[in-house]
């Protein structure tokens, strides 16, 4: 099983960015709530109707095995409304994928992750919150109180009844067995609209399965974006599948030719399209185009049927990969992500604007003050058309 997410900076910053690509300002902040020494990851960021921003964050204490899910509320032009954290001392909350935090039918939001303490004791956690930051709930499921065994969170999406479903892995302890006996399995649980199980499944088609997003594919279906690692793979498969309600797969594909993932939990990221069709992001190991570095930023639109529309990479020397798509109402797709600088090794945040048919119209590099490691891990349109 793969480190659940990677600690890659020490603060956090917001980006603003005109329609011109310009960048109107950049905010950082760190976790205030704690002693100690804390790294602060950003995840999610969202505008509210009054034009406010809710950003999600996980931070974690370095000194003493501790983490903490983050709520914050800035204003448009960056001054923080308030600072909301989830998590108990010497516990370790984190959040999951960039996408995870999702705006419910009531207004408020969900966020699927992770809890754990003693560094061997790993359960999946789930929380809701409203606009103003307070909690709703917060649901744990699996291994709380053991030690043998890991589930974690990756995402979720709200269902029409307003139930939600949940992905993730579940599997072993690496700490209490050998690795060859680990063999995780992709998880879905679905619940009520509180947050308490209704069923949970596991999936096992290799070593190791993992669910890193899920969308409602329409009104009856869910689509699950994740990997399959054989044992001592260099890479990863990238899988994608859809279900019924009930967690029975209905239809299916792999993608092993060339290898649509190239660094640990960088792909596929499965985001829905405006045209009911989805938006494919991530990382190549081996690139599409003669001539181009071996591992390039890459974008796809991806059909109902599963298959391509069209794919994209970019002729960067990059390890890292997409993070996040976004498709605006004018039909253009928006996606962020990192990559590295090959002169110096320098991450750069990334952002890209392609038309509906996957043209590059434009894209540009960002890095905060002087930082060496800078990412992008999701995007939403402004109502004056920027970009946070």
């Amino acid at each position: 099983m793969k480190t659940a997410l990677a600690l890659v900076c020490a603060i956090v910053a917001l980006v603003q960015v005109s329609i011109a690509q310009v960048s109107t300002f950049q905010s950082s902040f760190g976790y205030t709530g704690g002693n100690g020494l804390w790294l602060d990851n950003a995840g999610d960021v969202r505008q509210l109707l009054d034009s406010n921003i809710i950003v999600l964050s996980f931070s974690t204490g370095i000194d003493a095995g501790r983490g903490r899910v983050i709520i914050n509320k800035f204003s448009p032009t960056g001054e923080q409304i308030f600072e909301n954290d989830y998590g108990k001392d010497s516990t370790f909350y984190a959040i999951g994928q960039a996408g995870t935090m999702v705006r419910s039918y009531d207004g408020g939001f969900i966020v699927a992750g992770q809890g754990g303490k003693n560094g061997i004791d790993t359960w999946a956690a789930l929380w809701k919150f409203n606009i103003d930051g307070d909690s709703i709930f917060e649901r744990n499921y699996g291994s709380l109180g053991e030690s043998d065994s890991i589930e974690i969170l990756y995402a979720v999406a709200e269902l029409p009844d307003s139930g939600l479903a949940l992905v993730g892995v579940s599997g072993l302890n690496q700490d209490s067995f050998p690795i060859s006996e680990l063999n995780p399995n992709l998880y879905l649980i679905r619940t009520d609209k509180n947050g308490y199980p209704l069923w949970k499944k596991t999936y096992d088609r290799s070593f190791d399965d993992e669910g890193l997003h899920i969308a409602m594919f329409d009104s009856s279906h869910l689509i699950i974006a994740g990997y399959k690692h054989a044992y001592n793979s260099a890479v990863d498969t990238p899988w994608v599948f859809v279900t019924d309600l009930y967690g029975n797969i209905t239809k299916e594909k792999s993608f092993p030719d060339p290898p649509y993932n190239c660094w640990q939990l960088i792909g596929p990221h499965l985001f829905k399209a405006i045209d009911q069709n989805f938006l494919f992001v991530g990382c190549l190991n081996g690139a599409l185009q003669n001539g181009f570095y071996d591992y390039p930023l890459y974008t796809a639109k991806m059909d109902t049927s599963l298959n391509f529309i069209w794919e994209h990479d970019f002729n960067s020397a990059n390890i890292i990969g997409g993070y996040s798509a976004h498709q605006n109402p004018d039909s253009s797709i928006m996606a962020v992500g990192a990559q590295v600088d090959s002169n110096n090794g320098r991450i750069w945040g990334w952002i890209s604007k392609l038309d509906n048919d996957g043209n590059v119209i434009w894209d540009k590099l960002y890095k905060h003050g002087r930082s060496f490691t800078n990412y992008l891990f999701d995007i939403d349109q402004t109502y004056d058309c920027g970009l946070w």
